[in-house]
This record gives C-alpha cells, structure tokens and sequence, in this order.
C-alpha cells in the first residue's frame, strides 16, 4: 500500500508539473504557479517544484516591472486603453502593489477624460448645427452637455451665453407677434362691424406693437389700412354727394317759392292797381255829378231872376 500512495504522488507531482510547465511559456504564470504549489503540498522540498516557481516568480517580477512601465509610457503618451491593460496586467500578479493601483487610476481618469471629451465633441457639433438653424432651444441643450462633459470646451461656454440670449429674445418675439395678431384679429372684429374709428385704432396698434418691423405683419397692417382709408373715403364721398344732392333740393324748393312769390307780388301789384284806378274813377265820377249839380243851380238861380246869359 505504502508503493501504492508513492506511485499516486509521484503520478500527482508529473501530471501537476508537466501541466505547470506547459502554462508557464504560454504566459499563465499565475496559474503555473498554482500548479506548481500543489506540487509541493504533496511532495514538500520537490526540486523541480521550488525551481519552477523561483523561475516562474521572477519571471512574473519582470513582467511586472515590464508591464508598470508600459503603462507609464501608455499613459504619457494619453493612450489610456494601452495604460490600463498592462497596470491591469501588473495588478493579476501583485493585487496590492501601489505603482500598479494609481497607474491603473489613473488610466481610469485619462478614460474618462477622453470620453467625455468625445461626448462633448459630439454635443458641441450638434449645438453649432442647432444654432446656424437658429433652434436657439435645440442649441442651449447641447451646448448644455458639452459645458456638463467639459467645462471649458472651446467656446462653448460662450455660444450657450448666447443662445440663451436667442431663446430670450425669441421668447419676447413670439409673445410681441402673439400680442400683434391679437390687435390685427380685433381690427378685423371692429371693421366688419362697423366701428371703423375703433379699427383703425387697433391696426395702429398693431404696428406700433410691431417692434422690429417683421415684413409680412407690416404689409398685412398697411394693407388693412388701406382698405379701412377707401373704405372712408366713400363714405365721405357718398355723404358729400347726400348733402349736396339735398342742397340741391333745397335751392330748387327755394327756386319754386320765389317764383311763385313773385307771382303773387305782381298779382297783388294788378289787383292794387286796378283798385286805384277804381278808386279814381269813382273821384272823377264824382267830381263831374258836383260840378253838373253846381251849373244846374246857376241855370235855375238865373232864370228866376230873369237872366238868361248862361
């Protein structure tokens, strides 16, 4: 039994070597040298064993200091992916060293750095599109997420400061062209009912309201002026042409009265006369029947007393 248990470790010590050996060259020290350990558990003071791993420890020292300066030099170079695989690579054969941990954290940050710089890349790419658009909302949100990713990204900072002042004034416009429409709407309102005055008023308004001019809101006040003013027109000109047809009326009923006065004038100047007349007439009448009264009385006094000279 005793030939039996030696044949078995024997056996173990083989078959955990060759498989340690075979490791080792292919880079696996670590696991190699977990093979190589079990050896010596079984067979405590195995030569093979203690040279293996002495070999395989200071070939893993090597990679170590290999792989720390590979990464500084990863690093230096700002290549972050290269810098935290090979302090990722020193830290699978020392866990604690702390050359390998602060590379490795470094390479961390460099990571995200570059990450974020790529994101504000992209973020900065989409603003500057956003506001050649003039989508002054679009533009603040990426410019945004640019200043978020990297505080001082180019100018980003800058063109955010103006967007924002866009956005503003947008704002204000939108609310000037809401408030505009408004007044156009009740200029429309008072002209179709026929307070023209009260139209006029509100187009007024309405382009006062319209600070910056916008073209087709001044051509569309102008426009409504301009039928509200020919519109006024007429209607003076068919009240100056009511007035003057009553005028009209007015002279010719003045026209007809004086006419017929004057015909009664000289009615009554014919009757006047003819009564004078007749009134002569009848004092002429008169004076005849007085004096032929007065030759009667002579005639009659002189033949009484004998005188007959008349």
């Amino acid at each position: 039994r005793r030939d039996d248990a030696d044949s078995a470790i024997r056996d173990e010590v083989a078959r955990r070597m060759d498989r340690g050996e075979a490791l080792a060259p292919a880079g696996k020290d670590e696991e190699a040298l977990v093979e190589f350990d079990a050896v010596l558990r079984v067979d405590p003071g195995n030569p093979s064993a203690l040279r293996a791993i002495s070999d395989t420890r200071k070939r893993l020292a090597r990679v170590l200091r290999d792989s720390i300066e590979e990464g500084e030099n990863a690093l230096r170079r700002s290549d972050a992916d290269a810098a935290s695989a090979a302090f990722s690579r020193a830290l699978r054969i020392d866990p604690d060293h702390r050359d390998a941990r602060r590379g490795k954290e470094r390479a961390g940050a460099l990571a995200s750095r570059f990450a974020a710089e790529r994101n504000a890349a992209r973020w900065y790419a989409d603003g500057e599109a956003f506001q050649k658009a003039e989508k002054w909302s679009n533009a603040v949100h990426a410019f945004e997420e640019c200043v978020a990713a990297v505080s001082e990204y180019k100018d980003a900072a800058s063109r955010l400061s103006a967007c924002r002042v866009a956005v503003a004034k947008a704002e204000a416009r939108r609310r000037t062209l809401d408030r505009t429409r408004f007044l156009i709407g009740e200029g429309d309102r008072r002209s179709a009912s026929g307070d023209t005055g009260g139209a006029r008023k509100s187009y007024l308004a309405a382009r006062d309201a319209d600070d910056e001019k916008t073209s087709d809101i001044a051509d569309e006040i102008v426009s409504r002026i301009a039928r509200l003013d020919a519109a006024e027109f007429s209607r003076k000109k068919a009240e100056e042409q009511r007035r003057e047809i009553a005028r009209v009326r007015a002279d010719a009923e003045r026209d007809e009265a004086s006419d017929e006065l004057d015909k009664a004038i000289a009615l009554y100047a014919t009757a006047a006369a003819f009564e004078r007349a007749a009134g002569l007439a009848g004092d002429a009448a008169e004076r005849e029947a007085a004096a032929r009264a007065t030759r009667a009385a002579r005639v009659a006094t002189s033949l009484a007393y004998g005188d007959r000279s008349f």
